[in-house]
């Protein structure tokens, strides 16, 4: 199964405890849309969410990625774009921490958040866009 954005559940939101993702100021994070939205794969015990933004030019985006109970952080700098088949993100300056144990995995890790992103899109538009990282 592919990555696919969704409201979360309500039968999730009741049971998980979100607070433990923090944003970029170190606070628990809150959801900015309503319902909250994530990008989830059921089958391989993934999900992704927005856990923050800040700066001007470029603009930083802050992201968690739980991969079977284990937090990934990501932050990158969006650059917008576009080139013949539509437009582009690409996020610059990246930065990827993912715990001591799942080292090994990194290059499973970096595939698995870029069909994250390229689900989760722009503003919730994953149709149009193509992702662009080089970690």
């Amino acid at each position: 199964m592919a990555f696919i954005s969704e409201a979360i559940p309500d039968e999730v939101l009741k049971v998980f405890d979100f607070e433990k993702f923090t944003g970029p100021m170190g606070k628990p994070m809150k959801f900015t849309t309503s319902p909250p939205k994530w990008v989830v794969d059921r089958e391989r015990d993934a999900f992704l969410i927005k856990t923050g933004n800040g700066g001007f030019e470029p603009h930083q985006e802050f992201f968690t990625l739980l991969l079977q109970g284990k937090i990934i952080k990501f932050i990158g700098d969006v650059l917008l774009s576009e080139d013949e088949r539509g437009n582009v993100i690409t996020w610059g300056s990246p930065q990827l921490y993912i715990p001591d144990d799942l080292v090994d995995r990194r290059a499973e890790i970096v595939v698995l958040l870029k069909e994250a992103l390229i689900a989760y899109g722009w503003l919730w538009r994953p149709a149009t866009y193509t992702v662009s990282i080089s970690l």
